[in-house]
C-alpha cells in the first residue's frame, strides 16, 4: 500500500472540498510552509452532486441581496449571515470567471455557467483546486474507527 503524507486533508471533493483545497493551498502562511493539500474522494470523480444540481445547469449562486436572500432560509438565516458576507455571489461569479469559466445571470436572479453544462462548474473547481496545488485522490472512501477503551 502506497502512503502519502499531507499537511492538510480534505475529505470529500464537493464543492466545498474543492473550494477548500483551492482556498488553503492559495493561504500565505500554507505556501511559505509548502504545505501539501490532498482532498479525498470516494467516488471515481470529484463533485458528483454538483451535476445534478439545477437540472445539469448547476446554478451555483444566486445574486440577491442578503434582506432579500435570507427570507428564503429556514428556520435560521443569521447562521448563514458571516458565511454570505465572506464569500459574496459576485466574489463566487469572479473566483469561477478567474479560473476559466463565463457565466450569465438569469431569472431568479440565479447564476449559471455560460455553457449551461454543469460539468464546467466541476472542471473549474477542480482546475481551481489542481492549479493551486492541491492533490485529488479519488475513490479513497474514510472510515473513522474509535476504539471503545479510548480515553478520549
Amino acid at each position: 500500500m502506497k502512503h502519502t503524507s499531507a499537511d492538510i486533508i480534505i475529505i470529500g471533493g464537493g464543492a466545498a472540498g474543492l473550494m477548500a483545497a483551492a482556498g488553503a493551498c492559495g493561504l500565505s502562511s500554507f505556501k511559505e510552509m509548502d504545505a501539501k493539500v490532498i482532498v479525498l474522494e470516494k467516488m471515481p470523480r470529484p463533485g458528483r452532486k454538483i451535476m445534478i444540481t439545477g437540472k445539469g445547469r448547476c446554478n451555483f449562486t444566486n445574486v440577491k441581496a442578503w434582506n432579500e436572500f435570507s427570507s428564503h432560509i429556514h428556520p435560521k438565516p443569521n447562521f448563514l449571515k458571516h458565511s454570505f458576507y465572506n464569500l459574496t455571489s459576485e466574489g463566487m461569479i469572479s473566483f469561477l470567471e478567474s479560473n476559466g469559466m463565463e457565466s450569465v445571470v438569469e431569472r431568479g436572479d440565479r447564476a449559471f455557467p455560460a455553457s449551461h453544462l454543469a460539468s464546467d462548474v466541476v472542471d473549474t473547481l477542480v482546475r481551481a483546486a489542481e492549479q493551486a496545488g492541491a492533490e485529488l485522490c479519488c475513490n479513497k472512501e474514510v472510515s473513522l474507527c474509535i476504539s471503545e477503551n479510548s480515553d478520549d
